[in-house]
């Protein structure tokens, strides 16, 4: 391997270390509903083209939320959530908590995410196609409804399918940081490849 590259993976497991050492456990948010402030670190505007390479990605290999490398890194003050109701275990799945923040008085009202943008754009875009097709199943089984047979129960489970689809969709796993600790790396330069952190 070039010396170059050993210093970077070097580098690389080095803020891996630091991070897991801020890491306060794993849970799920939605998405798509909480206030999530991205680009605290890594400036970036949304990329058309990487929201589309993620949104056929999904529909064509399916959502992984909660394969742990697909969570949301997310950097949250210690003291605004329960640590001792959050996952220790990342491969949890389905079964990881939901995330309860606190807010207090003066306090900005959104999470950090470190990362994720992009997948949330492209959650967004699913979910603008499902809420077309939900209403198009509806349009259709209204118009059915008349008639009696199993089309109709068909339809009407296809529509209950559809909607819980839709309640799932923001759901995703996330690993979440101490905020202090986390940005005290950051100033200490500790954690040298920030830029991950989008």
């Amino acid at each position: 391997m070039e010396p170059a590259k050993d210093d970077l993976n070097a580098a690389l497991e080095e803020d891996d270390e630091l991070t897991e050492e801020a890491t306060l456990g794993y849970a799920q948010i939605d998405i798509l509903d909480l206030p999530l402030a991205f680009g605290t670190w890594n400036v970036r505007q949304v990329s058309a083209i990487e929201v589309t390479r993620i949104q056929e990605s999904m529909e064509k290999e399916g959502v992984q939320r909660y394969r742990p490398q697909n969570f949301l890194p997310i950097a949250v003050r210690k003291e605004s959530i329960d640590v001792a109701k959050l996952a220790q275990n990342p491969r949890a799945g389905h079964r990881l908590p939901n995330l309860a923040v606190a807010w207090t008085e003066g306090q900005p009202e959104s999470i950090i995410a470190c990362g994720g943008q992009h997948r949330r754009e492209a959650l967004k875009k699913i979910l603008e196609a499902l809420e077309k097709e939900g209403k198009r199943l509806l349009a259709a089984l209204e118009k059915e409804k008349e008639k009696a047979g199993g089309f109709v129960a068909q339809m009407t489970r296809e529509l209950d399918s559809h909607k819980q689809r839709m309640r799932l969709m923001g759901l995703w796993g996330v690993c979440i940081y101490d905020l202090s600790e986390f940005l005290s790396l950051i100033d200490s330069r500790k954690v040298l490849n920030t830029c991950r952190f989008n």
